[in-house]
């Protein structure tokens, strides 16, 4: 099966692993300071919250597709955690950095996994990192086949 071409993929692949990885750094940092506004219960709740993401981070730091799989569906849990508080009464600005987080960091996740996916299947089949051509055309027949 030959694997269809995207155009600028190392620029792609490149802006989602950034995106991915800012947003989820700033999450942590959020989600730090508001266990930390919590006061004495601090140490628990960061456990809590921040350990589940952390857990994926040396995997994601290799630039493994599956962390950010698995960080897609973890981020769910963060992306409920963001509505609810979102559509509280009580709704603080950290509901909605939370909710827009969880968002931008699903998409360019979801994007750095199938990406990475794409350039390692794609570096399997090309020896020695030729470039990708869609078609390889037939050798014409030699002159001493021809009889």
């Amino acid at each position: 099966m030959a694997i269809k071409h995207i155009e600028h993929l190392s620029t792609k692949l490149r802006v989602a692993h950034l995106s991915a990885n800012l947003s989820y750094a700033t999450l942590i940092l959020v989600l730090t300071l508001w266990a930390w506004s919590k006061g004495g219960l601090f140490p628990i709740l960061w456990v809590i919250v921040c350990v589940p993401l952390l857990i994926l981070w040396p995997g994601m730091r290799k630039k493994r597709h599956r962390p950010y799989s698995w960080l897609c569906f973890v981020i769910l849990f963060y992306f409920i955690k963001g509505v609810e508080g979102s559509l509280s009464s009580v709704a603080s600005w950290m509901d909605f950095t939370i909710l827009a987080l969880s968002v931008i960091i699903f998409i360019s996740a979801m994007l750095t996994s199938r990406w990475l996916q794409y350039t390692r299947a794609l570096s399997q089949t090309q020896p020695d990192n030729q470039p990708h051509t869609q078609e390889q055309a037939p050798e014409p027949p030699n002159e001493k086949d021809v009889s």
